[in-house]
C-alpha cells in the first residue's frame, strides 16, 4: 500500500478492508479448494486442483505433554463444529481445511517441500 513493496503473501482475510476499498489487489489465493464464489479474488486464480495450498495452524510448545496435545486437538475438533467458527468463515473467506495435530504435522511436511522449491524459485528464500 507504502507503493515500495511488489508483492506480498499473507492471509486474504487479514486484507479483506484493503481489498474492498481498491488499495490492494489479489493475485492469486494459496488454498487448493475452489474460491469460485470469493468476492475478493477473480475466478480461476486459485490453487484449486493444483494440490497446492498454504496451511496456517496453532503450535505448542516442543515439550508439550501428551496430556495437553491431546487436550488442545479435542478442544479445536470441538471448536470448528460451532456456529460462531462457521460464520467467522464465511465472513472471512475462510476455507474450512481443519486437521488433527497428527494430520496437520504430516500435511506441513508436504508443503516445507513444495513451499521451498517455489519460494526458491520466486527468489524470496532468504540467503
Amino acid at each position: 500500500m507504502g507503493g515500495h513493496i511488489p508483492l506480498g503473501s499473507t492471509s486474504i482475510s487479514e486484507l479483506i478492508a484493503q481489498i474492498d476499498a481498491g488499495k490492494l489487489r489479489p493475485l492469486a489465493v494459496s488454498s487448493a479448494s475452489d474460491w469460485s464464489g470469493s468476492r475478493t479474488c477473480p475466478p480461476g486464480r486459485n490453487w484449486a486442483g493444483r494440490g497446492l495450498g498454504a496451511l496456517a495452524g496453532d503450535f505448542g510448545p516442543p515439550e508439550m505433554s501428551k496430556q495437553a496435545y491431546e487436550y488442545w486437538n479435542k478442544k479445536f475438533a470441538q471448536m470448528v463444529q460451532t456456529k460462531t467458527w462457521k460464520e467467522t468463515l464465511v465472513k472471512n473467506e475462510l476455507v474450512d481445511e481443519f486437521m488433527s495435530g497428527d494430520q496437520f504435522a504430516k500435511e506441513l511436511e508436504k508443503d516445507n517441500v513444495q513451499f521451498r522449491e517455489l519460494l526458491g524459485t520466486l527468489g524470496m528464500l532468504a540467503k
